[in-house]
């Protein structure tokens, strides 16, 4: 049939996305990469090539150059804010509030990474692991995630092993080495478990590399037969005539009680006009 909607985005040559807010920005939340960075992935489907993407910034309107292309205008929050030691240090104060505000910025960025591919670099992965893995700042960044959260930083390295696993991010020997180990302390002593399949068989054959072989899997158990037991909620057989009477059944005897009051009301009139004066 005839999709309109897909011949206009073959014609988008730019798409636009505004910020109005310091507090709002581009890995605040999920929404810019899926609307502007849904469209570039739209247009590209269908056109095989990428539209221009840029950011019109409203925050200072006094400023004379409002229109800043995504890439420069990511790379700038990056710089002032993600990998900024102020920022973090609220992060910190946070306890485990901040934690899951971080996941949540490499959560974005790897949504940007999907998307619009063309706006983010390497460099800027590699700055988030020198930051958050590496503590490049000095910040005691292990021991904080180890007191308020310790799955949170397991959760931004299977990010960045999936950016390097799907060829996103050329990482270096040393990093996927400190990547390798800090997801594996995690399994090893937290029971963590990546949400996608593909990491763990990933992280375990390039341990083999690395020189850490011989590690169980976490799975181990229920491959060789022996799955955990099951748990969750217990169910338990319930009394079918005590579910006998529904809502709709209880809507009918108001109803009824209701037209017996009118009923009786009635006809408690009825009898006032008749008896004698």
């Amino acid at each position: 049939g005839l999709n309109l909607y897909a011949q206009q985005l073959e014609g988008v040559d730019g798409a636009v996305l505004s910020r109005s807010s310091n507090l709002y920005g581009m890995l605040t939340t999920d929404d810019p990469f899926q609307y502007l960075g849904g469209l570039a992935l739209a247009v590209r489907h269908l056109t095989g090539q990428s539209p221009s993407l840029y950011i019109s910034n409203l925050r200072d309107p006094s400023a004379q150059d409002r229109i800043d292309s995504a890439a420069r205008f990511l790379a700038t929050e990056l710089r002032a804010r993600y990998h900024h030691p102020q920022w973090i240090q609220a992060m910190q104060a946070e306890g485990y509030g901040g934690t899951l505000n971080i996941v949540d910025t490499i959560n974005n960025f790897w949504g940007w990474q999907t998307t619009a591919p063309e706006i983010v670099r390497d460099d800027q992965w590699q700055a988030f692991f020198d930051v958050y893995v590496e503590d490049s700042l000095a910040l005691d960044l292990d021991e904080w995630f180890e007191t308020h959260n310790p799955t949170a930083l397991a959760q931004v390295v299977e990010r960045m092993l999936e950016a390097v696993r799907k060829d996103y991010w050329e990482a270096s020997e040393a990093t996927l080495s400190t990547l390798v180990e800090v997801y594996l302390d995690a399994v090893e002593r937290h029971g963590y478990r990546a949400a996608s399949s593909l990491v763990d068989p990933y992280v375990r054959k390039l341990a083999g590399g690395f020189g850490r072989e011989g590690i169980v899997p976490p799975d181990a158990e229920a491959a060789a037969g022996n799955p955990p037991p099951v748990t969750g909620q217990l169910l338990e057989p319930k009394d079918s005539r005590a579910a006998a009477f529904s809502p709709s059944d209880q809507v009918v005897w108001l109803l009824i009680l209701l037209v017996a009051a009118t009923a009786g009301g009635a006809l408690n009139q009825w009898r006032a006009q008749r008896a004698p004066a």
